[in-house]
């Protein structure tokens, strides 16, 4: 990461060719890539949805609901 001073701010710019991580064996933070980031987020929807679908269920809530809940819950 490189520092940088333009009109008095300072910011820090990131390298764009970082993808995919080495693994964790290598001691790479896996979540500072955007692919595993990514399969984490997806993975994590899936799982609260399916958490909410199942406890909507027992009080006769369409599937459809709990990924309306799912959305909300994730961009608030």
């Amino acid at each position: 990461m490189e520092m940088q001073m333009q009109v008095g701010i300072p910011f820090i710019s990131q390298p764009s060719n970082r993808i995919n991580s080495r693994g964790i064996w290598l001691r790479d933070d896996p979540l500072s890539y955007s692919i595993p980031l990514l399969l984490l987020q997806l993975s994590l929807a899936s799982i609260l949805t399916r958490l909410l679908s199942f406890l909507l269920k027992r009080c006769a809530q369409p599937s459809f609901v709990s990924q309306i809940l799912d959305l909300l819950s994730l961009f608030a």
